[in-house]
């Protein structure tokens, strides 16, 4: 199924119990939003980074990820409360620590 929520009707669903038992993959623009849902109550254990295009005063850390300094913000925010930042192409590639990434 699908469903297209904002960052505050997602974080309803998921401490609601809506998904339980179920895997769910959640896509969002920014990491701003993923910031919102985690200060909604939403546990993020596991995120991987990946896609981010470029945009004005935004820096390359990654082949396909570019960051400006409020995604680094945000990211580092999302470090803090224990969300674990991964980057990961492809299930082939290897696990970068994404916060490493960040650092270079």
């Amino acid at each position: 199924h699908l469903s297209i929520l904002t960052a505050k009707g997602a974080a309803r669903r998921i401490n609601s119990g809506k998904y339980q038992g179920q895997t769910v993959l959640v896509l969002v623009k920014n990491p701003g939003v993923l910031k919102q849902m985690v200060d909604n109550g939403v546990k993020l254990p596991e995120i991987n980074v990946g896609n981010m295009s470029t945009k004005t005063n935004s820096r390359q850390v990654a082949k396909s990820v570019a960051v400006t300094e409020k995604d680094v913000e945000n990211f580092k925010y999302l470090n803090e409360k224990g969300c674990h930042l991964y980057h990961q192409m492809v299930p082939a590639e290897d696990k970068e620590d994404f916060m490493k990434l960040l650092e270079k």
